[in-house]
């Protein structure tokens, strides 16, 4: 099953506890780490690299212009299989989702191989189909999940601990919001953590600490791997981390952004509204 409904099955809220408390040491999650993800990416590509009658040779040399492409969002630069892997959530299908649009961006703009331009329109697709999967997947715990995601428009891709509190504390006041049949009330501390659990539960936001064993000294806290991460006992530790946007969704928000200010009325050269 879907860790969404798993979650929603141990949920107190939903008194199923005493039922799945007893299952929970059987539970085997199915989880790709970016390893596996590059390998079964590169492993698709090999074979369609041997039906274009090309072997022996990397395959991603025979279908992208450049070893590196710019991210869609940023000016760094990275390797594709780190592309792909970083932006498919631990979920091969979305790997595989993410190709197949940067092939389809590549056959709509008559180019001869994949780049940096069709990686930036595949994601403006592949970025909205994934917002669409989070509010599928958990639309029975939240039906407003969508309208709390599209608050983040307005903030960083990555923001402390303090800026992100004080933006959750304003979220319910955008509707009449329910977690899990909770209602959901603006300025309540206990409230805005509750929506910070959601978000972390869905992917969309991740929790950034120091970590000196890792290549780039910091690693993500992912909901699977602390499921607890994010409750008020734990304040000093979410207070020390980094917030960030999953790259899945980025471009998502950058598009909300831009429909956002094209419906703002236009300003007069003294910067005044025309309104």
């Amino acid at each position: 099953m879907r860790s969404s409904v798993w979650t929603r099955l141990t949920s107190e809220s939903q008194g199923q506890r005493d039922q799945t408390d007893h299952m929970r040491g059987l539970v085997i999650p199915l989880l790709a780490d970016d390893k596996l993800m590059q390998s079964i990416v590169r492993k698709r590509l090999e074979r369609a690299a041997r039906d274009a009658g090309q072997t022996k040779i990397d395959p991603y040399t025979i279908f992208f212009s450049d070893t590196t492409m710019t991210l869609p969002t940023s000016d760094e630069r990275r390797s594709w299989d780190s592309f792909i892997s970083k932006s498919a959530r631990e979920r091969p299908r979305d790997a595989i989702q993410l190709v197949k649009n940067m092939v389809d961006a590549a056959k709509q703009g008559n180019a001869p191989l994949i780049g940096s331009r069709e990686a930036e329109n595949a994601m403006k697709i592949y970025s909205s189909e994934r917002v669409d999967d989070v509010v599928n997947e958990f639309s029975l715990d939240c039906k407003n999940i969508r309208e709390i995601i599209n608050t983040f428009a307005d903030l960083d891709f990555e923001s402390d601990f303090e800026k992100l509190r004080r933006h959750l504390l304003t979220v319910p006041s955008i509707a009449s919001l329910q977690i899990r049949g909770a209602q959901l009330r603006p300025d309540v501390v206990d409230d805005a953590i509750s929506i910070l659990r959601l978000l972390h539960e869905t992917g969309f936001l991740n929790p950034r600490v120091a970590d000196t064993s890792k290549p780039r000294g910091f690693r993500h806290i992912l909901f699977h791997e602390d499921s607890n991460f994010v409750k008020l006992a734990n304040w000093n530790s979410m207070q020390g981390a980094r917030w960030e946007v999953h790259p899945a969704f980025r471009t998502y928000l950058l598009g909300v952004k831009q429909a956002q200010l094209a419906k703002l009325p236009p300003t007069r050269p003294n910067g005044t509204s025309n309104a």
